[in-house]
């Protein structure tokens, strides 16, 4: 058992699912993970609802990678749950995060979306494109290289 910084305590495994609900229960307008602020960027604000394609990309691989825990773990209903929640995150990045030839970067809370093909500045940010292939988002058809803005 490991404690909590603030009170409380659980195993590694409940850490690891605490830290994934923190980010499921915080999202913006499209329903996905906020940067709460900013995200890797901490030159770019984004606001508290702004929502972080780079940390959706993250909570996407902690949530396959709990599930992969929880399989071992022979924890069905654990497993379930991630597996759930990693379907729910898929739809929204399909509908949300792909920009025709590209992963968009982030889209602050006041609506503006960073790393669109429609600015003619900061179309690409490639710390979202190696995300979106680390995580499995990027489908392979979206693995390709993009074609030139």
């Amino acid at each position: 058992m490991v404690p909590y910084a603030d009170k409380g305590r659980a195993s590694v495994f409940g850490h690891l699912r605490r830290a994934l609900e923190f980010n499921l229960e915080r999202t913006g307008r499209n329903g996905l993970p906020c940067g709460l602020h900013a995200d890797w960027n901490d030159c770019l604000r984004l606001g508290y609802r702004g929502e972080s394609i780079f940390v959706t990309f993250q909570v996407r691989l902690g949530l396959q990678t709990y599930a992969e825990i929880a399989g071992r773990l022979s924890r069905p209903k654990e497993q379930r749950w991630a597996l759930a929640e990693l379907a729910k995150l898929d739809r929204k990045i399909a509908k949300v995060c792909w920009d025709g030839g590209w992963f968009i970067w982030a889209i602050g809370e006041d609506g503006t979306v960073f790393g669109t093909k429609k600015y003619k500045e900061g179309q690409i940010y490639l710390n979202t494109q190696c995300w979106a292939i680390l995580s499995g988002a990027a489908t392979r058809s979206r693995r390709t290289r993009p074609s030139a803005p």
